[in-house]
């Protein structure tokens, strides 16, 4: 019997069991001697980005995948090859393993905007590149209608050509596109 198919247990379905397990893995990965020996050896004295800040300088880092320089709290450890999905229960032992047995050669400390793009990259099959695209192609989705049509007018576009939001999105697209070929 599985723990969702028992009626004791708290899990009505396997998803909800699934979902507890890599809740209780990603806790064990929070305190994990080798990621913390990560963040401990890329971080690096910055200064303080904040004008209000108390500390001339804080702990920092640069992301190795877009060079940013940021406060320590934007950054996440990552797994170069990724810990894959944890959707049955076959899964365990390969996700556990990925997850937590580990070099810090296995590991770096990127910001959390490129962490999305890898997870967006890994979830649709697609370059980094291209899905660093489609992540600023969905947060410009996200702004109100009147930033967004703000903004095509300035870049160039009229009014009747991005009349509704799929126009919008792709003139976004255009403007993405052209850009990076320059």
């Amino acid at each position: 019997m599985t723990p969702w198919d028992d009626p004791r247990t708290p899990w009505k379905t396997k998803s909800a069991f699934m979902g507890y397990l890599r809740g209780c893995l990603r806790k064990a990965w929070t305190r994990h001697p080798v990621r913390l020996a990560v963040v401990n050896n890329s971080r690096k004295l910055i200064d303080n980005p904040n004008p209000k800040g108390h500390r001339k300088q804080v702990w920092g880092f640069t992301c190795p995948l877009c060079d940013i320089t940021d406060v320590i709290k934007n950054a996440q450890v990552d797994h170069i090859n990724p810990c894959g999905s944890l959707r049955s229960i076959e899964d365990i032992q390969g996700f556990a393993e990925r997850l937590l047995v580990v070099v810090e050669e296995d590991l770096r400390l990127i910001c959390s905007g490129c962490n999305s793009c890898l997870a967006y990259r890994d979830k649709m099959g697609i370059t980094f590149e291209q899905a660093k695209l489609e992540k600023e192609i969905i947060a410009f989705t996200k702004l109100t209608v009147a930033k967004q049509t703000s903004t095509l007018l300035k870049a160039g576009f009229e009014k009747v050509d991005i009349s509704n939001a799929k126009n919008r999105k792709a003139a976004y697209r255009s403007i993405l596109v052209y850009e990076d070929s320059k």
